[in-house]
């Protein structure tokens, strides 16, 4: 083997220098920083985003469930006015309170505002946040799929025939309003076959019953039988409704937006900060809004013709602020206002 060839053997086994490994090294570190900067920054964009979507879901929902019923506030069907309701219910059944005495107030909008820390305000054993507001809402609710059918009461004491629709019941007991243009009626209804289990398209006949006598416990029974007037095909069917909003502390200790139908709270968006309503009222009877004030400085709540509604949520994880120095929840107020339309349209 020539000299040449056994000097380059070892020379091709040569390593790198500390000065190369130094260099590759920091090459490698600023790399990797790099890369963990940019893995840094899609978490927290990616956590941003996910606050973002819980706030903003959290809105969408608490503002559409209190729209939806804030719209039909004070809806009796074709009935002028709740004045003109002709109530049957029997107000000295110990069932009365419970399940109707919300129902025949006469205010078909109302609200508090700013709830006070002291003493503790608590709906349906749920502590009310202080500082939020709250409001309540009578109506009704059409019936979807029941009509008035022939043969039409031909006296005041007569049955009421329903054409009702499949997956349509309307149990013993049921609180129902009946109403024409010429006026309403209130009454618990003392049949027991108005219902259509049926899930096929086909329709059902059934009875409504408006008698006197008892319909059992948690029934309010009905103290007049005969209606104010007889209905024909021009009669609705609806079912009143008593609905109540406010921010109230939940089995977390946290906060949520409650709604209370008839005496019963129901938890409906969690993770809600604050309520809060300005009533917008017709000070001359123009048919518009003339003033937005709070609940406390209405002069006639028959007179508001719309509800601003403001809610604020907050994200259930914290969402970090470099720039600020503070790693908190997201929050966001969503604002909108609500025609009440039974007075407007």
């Amino acid at each position: 083997m020539s000299e040449a060839v056994r000097h380059s053997h070892p020379k091709s086994q040569l390593g790198f220098s500390l000065v190369e490994i130094l260099i590759a090294l920091g090459l490698s570190a600023v790399l990797l920083f790099g890369v963990l900067q940019i893995f840094d920054a899609n978490k927290r964009s990616g956590s941003l985003q996910q606050a973002y979507a819980e706030v903003q879901e959290s809105g969408r929902i608490a503002t559409e469930f209190i729209a939806r019923d804030l719209r039909m506030a004070d809806y009796w069907g074709c009935a002028p006015d709740s004045d003109s309701i002709f109530d049957h219910l029997d107000a000295t059944d110990p069932d009365y309170a419970t399940k109707a005495g919300d129902l025949v107030g006469e205010n078909g909008l109302s609200g508090e505002n700013d709830i006070p820390t002291a003493p503790v305000k608590q709906i349906n054993t749920v502590t009310v946040k202080p500082g939020t507001d709250t409001i309540r809402m009578r109506g009704s609710l059409p019936l979807s799929g029941v009509k008035v059918i022939d043969p039409y009461m031909v006296e005041v004491s007569a049955t009421i025939h329903l054409s009702i629709a499949p997956g349509v019941t309307i149990p013993n007991g049921e609180i129902l309003l009946i109403s024409d243009c010429t006026g309403a009626d209130r009454f618990s209804n003392s049949a027991n076959n108005a219902t259509n289990a049926s899930t096929s398209t086909t329709t059902a006949k059934a009875n409504l019953g408006h008698n006197t006598g008892s319909l059992g416990s948690g029934m309010v029974d009905n103290a007049i039988k005969k209606m104010s007037h007889t209905y024909t095909a021009g009669a609705q069917i609806n079912r009143p409704f008593d609905r109540q909003y406010f921010v109230g502390q939940n089995a977390s200790a946290g906060w949520s937006l409650y709604r209370l139908d008839q005496g019963v709270a129901s938890e409906i968006v969690r993770n809600v900060e604050d309520l809060q309503f300005v009533y917008g009222e017709d000070t001359n009877n123009d048919g518009a809004v003339d003033v937005y004030r709070d609940a406390s400085a209405v002069a006639d709540m028959d007179n508001v013709l719309a509800v601003k509604v403001s809610v604020t949520t907050h994200s259930e994880a914290n969402v970090a602020d470099a720039a600020a120095g503070t790693n908190s929840p997201l929050n966001r107020t969503y604002t909108l206002t609500v025609n009440i339309r039974n007075r407007t349209l």
